[in-house]
């Protein structure tokens, strides 16, 4: 189940996500597309993924044991347990789909509904005939979404967050996993996982090269490696809970950090 999730669900979610955007958006530069052919689109990009994945068998792992077998069971299950901290915040977004509406939820929505009843590209909701003033293909994936499923798109929003939460745990889990520190006990690394997700700024080496190239070095560069340096990023926990492409970013992000750490080492090692 383990080496499932690794190696053909976690990876799967990323690159068949990356497909269907990137064709959707590809579709929306030559022509209008309509909530039906994204439909389709997805349909298409889903078969051909899974084709891909059935035919290919991608391994996405590095060649450690990712069951940590010197490890009693109950050691591995009891890794699990800072995980239940996020529990009672789950609870509150799926127990009412309008919390999702007080974090812009007018844009939000406004765009997902025109896509669905309209094309892409989407116009300007609040000045009709003008381009859009914000990204719209994460808009184009919720519509996309709700139309297959026929569920309500802050629903859609909510899971793909918590799906995209337990994507990003996966990877930085790899990530630690790669970079030596999978020998650890399992509690020990999964508490690992959430402080770099959540007690850093895992995008401050960003922001960091930023300030040395803008001349701000002294100023803002101190505070670039911890969560409060970057005022986007205070109140990191939100952005799980509200309509936005944050999370799904941050997996893409992951993923690439281990792509790249597994270049290195089957390049120079």
């Amino acid at each position: 189940m383990r080496w499932f999730f690794y190696n053909v669900a976690n990876p799967f979610i990323a690159i068949f996500l990356a497909v269907f955007i990137g064709v959707g958006f590809g579709l929306s530069l030559f022509t209008s597309v309509s909530i039906e052919l994204w439909s389709l689109t997805f349909a298409a990009c889903f078969l051909i993924c899974t084709a891909f994945f059935a035919i290919k068998k991608p391994n996405f792992s590095l060649e450690i044991d990712l069951e940590v077998s010197h490890f009693r069971r109950m050691d591995r299950w009891l890794g699990y347990a800072p995980y239940l901290i996020f529990v009672p915040a789950l609870v509150v977004v799926f127990s009412d789909t309008h919390f999702q509406m007080v974090f812009d939820g007018d844009i939000h929505t406004s765009y997902i509904n025109e896509i669905l009843v309209g094309t892409t590209p989407p116009e300007n909701p609040f000045l009709p005939g003008y381009p859009p003033n914000y990204y719209w293909l994460y808009h184009a994936l919720i519509a996309t979404f709700a139309n297959v499923t026929n569920l309500a798109p802050p629903l859609i929003s909510s899971l793909l967050n918590v799906m995209a939460l337990i994507c990003i745990f996966a990877w930085t889990k790899q990530i630690i996993r790669a970079l030596g520190y999978g020998d650890k006990h399992p509690l020990l690394v999964n508490l690992m996982v959430i402080f770099v997700v959540f007690g850093l700024n895992i995008f401050g080496i960003i922001h960091a090269a930023d300030d040395i190239l803008s001349g701000g070095v002294g100023t803002n560069i101190s505070r670039d490696m911890i969560l409060m340096g970057d005022s986007r990023l205070r109140s990191l926990w939100f952005k799980f809970l509200a309509f936005n492409s944050f999370p799904l970013t941050l997996v893409y992000y992951l993923m690439g950090i281990f792509a790249s750490i597994q270049f290195i080492f089957e390049a120079v090692f």
